[in-house]
């Protein structure tokens, strides 16, 4: 009867359930005090950065720890199947300890490793050559991200188009005005300044007027000086001036920017901020219909064509975009060849369209860049006759424009990236490398910057897990890791079926083997009982990780002893392992100087449950983060040709670390403990007295019998 309700309190404290509500808040977050848990970073410090990149070993200091209080929620908590399966998103949030640190230690301290931004930029790249013809394109590529090759340019030059081109137009409308109704030339001016501002309905049958008007039915209440300064030849930014800082700036108003509108609003005083719009709407319509007139102004199909008409014969903006429009980046084509090479040289649209096309064979892309300069190296002038309309001439003239590309600015841009910490080593605060990094190189190349190790503050995917209440045997194992049944970046398909968190076991546990779902390798890992251990007088059994879980595994694409291949998620060659390359067989302390041998102790992955209830009261993850830099590795080849290789970088070690409170020990053994102790001396109180009964009653029947036969003798 006691072990019966002492199972049942076990399972009211360990199954997933609502009842009893303190038992499921405690499910719900780990903000309590009954286990808290922390985590533990130490940085590798590199001592001799300078010497490794000219082929020296790497010697590196050990720096840490830096702990932090870790608290977990879980959230949109949903029970279903008959409360046997419970779905919720696990939040996680982290605080710095700096009392737990100690002062001799500080977020701000500066920390010199190898970085591995860059070495992801090498993967992307294949290395420093493609790293070099990747920013050579991506100069070429700025011709298209400036405003040449956008709708800026045009939208500015059509600007221009229709400050050049009003005086004829306007002058059209005064003309049809005049012969169609009868005015004279002062008559049909005034006319039409009060159809532009106020129109009536008077004339909705005339085509003409639909153009001419900033409202086409109610009347705008603009003023007649206002409406016409607008029309005025020789007043400031009028829709006859022409000059660039004009069209720049009716172009950055109607784009919303501030400084223009109240730049343009003061030039017409009393115009209101709605008059102001009807006007800026007004003329973005009027630029529509005369779109096709301004195309075959400059000669070309289309207006977005002048763009490459621009660059490549500058017959456009002959002084080119970048003086008139303040412009950065390179100069036309046809601009650098008549200050370069001394001659007058233009390429038509078609050839311009070819060499800038945003796909490859386009220069702009690496693969069109590297293409393109292989038919140059080998004198294949046919093929890019073929894929560019070049002559020799033609064709050699833009390669020398493209390696002016690559001096001019994209080296210059690298250079800079490298000098302010995006080169192949780096050095960046503790709160950088963890949380707050942000790589130079990487904004140069416009991929994603963040380079932070850990992420804060974030909410996963929801899982599902067994709650326990229909077969004990399952409690918290997942159905669903972040809404996955199967990890799909591996060989083949991977189960998280089977597996836990490790902080709940099916009870009683026996000596067997346990599985865990390990999220930073994303792989199921075995781990065996290895010893009995006590933690507060409770006894624990002890379950430390298999060599197995970082074995050469095909389906992990594991290839080296000890380490968890996590290349294919992290878009580099990092690769994890227990600190110290603990269970690393092979020499990897002695490829680099400054990483002591392991010890078990310190460095190995535990758990230590206990059996009764299944649960985990003490716990070690430790892994550690580590760049790999094989022996026949070829990216170095450019900025780094003699860079130290076949050796593992360490970057940082971390460990998540719980273990329950002394007084939660005490009131786990004051109840579970004792009530135990009670039913096993009961039991050993029955056996006494059973085994005494079972002595005594043979004798009471023996002496019995013996009187019985006494009596019958007397008498």
């Amino acid at each position: 009867l006691i072990n019966m309700r002492i199972n049942a309190g076990i399972d009211d404290a360990n199954l997933v359930s609502t009842d009893p509500a303190d038992e499921f808040n405690d499910w719900v977050t780990t903000n309590s005090e009954k286990i808290p848990y922390f985590r533990r970073f130490y940085m590798w410090n590199l001592t001799n950065a300078a010497d490794v990149v000219l082929g020296a070993k790497p010697t590196y200091s050990e720096i840490g720890p830096y702990i932090y209080r870790q608290y977990k929620t879980r959230k949109n908590v949903t029970f279903s199947d008959e409360d046997e399966r419970v779905t919720f998103n696990e939040h996680t949030v982290v605080y710095y300890e700096s009392e737990l640190t100690g002062e001799h230690l500080s977020e701000d301290d500066m920390i010199t490793n190898i970085n591995p931004a860059y070495i992801a930029v090498m993967q992307a790249t294949s290395g420093e050559q493609g790293l070099a013809l990747t920013l050579q394109a991506g100069a070429a590529e700025t011709i298209q991200s400036r405003a040449l090759l956008t709708t800026v340019f045009v939208d500015i030059v059509l600007e221009q188009f229709f400050s050049q081109s009003m005086p004829e137009n306007f002058a059209g409308f005064l003309e049809h005005i005049q012969n169609n109704y009868n005015m004279t030339f002062e008559e049909a001016e005034a006319f039409a300044f009060t159809q532009f501002a106020n129109a009536t309905d008077n004339y909705q049958n005339d085509p003409a007027f639909g153009a001419w008007r900033i409202s086409k039915t109610t009347p705008s209440g603009l003023s007649l000086q206002i409406t016409k300064d607008l029309w005025n030849f020789s007043f400031p930014f009028s829709f006859f001036d022409d000059d660039t800082n004009s069209s720049i700036t009716w172009y950055s108003a109607s784009q919303g920017e501030p400084e223009a509108r109240q730049l343009l609003m003061s030039q017409f005083p009393g115009i209101t901020p709605a008059q102001f719009q009807l006007v800026l709407d007004w003329r973005v319509e009027f630029k529509k219909l005369i779109t096709p007139a301004a195309a075959q102004y400059f000669g070309v199909p289309e207006l977005v064509d002048i763009a490459y008409l621009q660059w490549g014969n500058a017959s456009v903006l002959p002084t080119g975009v970048a003086e008139l429009y303040d412009l950065p980046g390179p100069p036309e084509f046809k601009l650098w060849a008549n200050e370069s090479l001394g001659a007058p040289m233009e390429l038509t649209v078609d050839q311009s369209k070819a060499i800038l096309n945003p796909v490859a064979p386009g220069v702009t892309t690496v693969e069109g860049l590297v293409m393109y300069m292989t038919y140059v190296a080998a004198g294949n002038y046919s093929a890019i006759n073929a894929t560019y309309g070049l002559n020799a001439q033609e064709a050699n003239a833009v390669a020398a424009y493209l390696g002016y590309l690559n001096t001019t600015f994209a080296f210059p841009l690298v250079q800079q990236a490298f000098a302010s910490g995006g080169g192949l080593f780096t050095t960046r605060s503790v709160n950088e490398w963890l949380w707050t990094g942000v790589d130079p190189l990487l904004t140069v190349l416009e991929f994603p910057a963040h380079v932070n190790l850990q992420d804060n503050d974030t909410t996963l995917l929801p899982h599902t897990i067994y709650t326990g209440t229909g077969d004990k045997a399952l409690i918290n194992e997942y159905i669903k890791w972040e809404n996955k049944t199967e990890i799909l970046v591996w060989e083949a398909p991977v189960r998280v079926g089977g597996t836990t968190d490790g902080t709940q076991f099916a009870y009683p546990v026996k000596d067997e083997n346990l599985k865990i779902f390990v999220d930073e390798i994303l792989r199921p890992a075995t781990f065996f009982d290895a010893e009995d251990v006590k933690l507060h007088d409770i006894k624990l059994i002890r379950f430390k990780g298999s060599e197995e879980n970082f074995a050469v595994n095909p389906l992990y694409y594991q290839y080296i002893p000890g380490f968890a291949n996590m290349t294919v998620t992290r878009q580099a060659p990092i690769f994890f392992c227990q600190p110290h390359f603990l269970q690393a067989p092979g020499n990897w302390t002695q490829r680099i100087n400054g990483v002591s041998e392991p010890e078990p102790a310190l460095h190995e992955i535990s758990i230590d449950v206990e059996p009764i209830t299944g649960r985990a009261m003490r716990v070690a993850k430790r892994l550690q983060v580590n760049v790999y830099i094989a022996q026949d590795n070829t990216w170095f080849n450019t900025f780094n040709p003699d860079m130290y290789l076949d050796a593992m970088y360490p970057l940082i070690w971390a460990e998540d670390v719980s273990e329950l409170g002394e007084d939660d020990a005490n009131s786990f053994k004051n109840t579970v403990y004792l009530f135990k102790n009670m039913a096993l001396g009961l039991l050993i109180s029955c056996a006494i007295v059973g085994a005494i009964l079972g002595l005594v009653i043979p004798i009471i029947i023996l002496l019995a019998c013996r009187r019985d036969e006494s009596y019958e003798v007397v008498q």
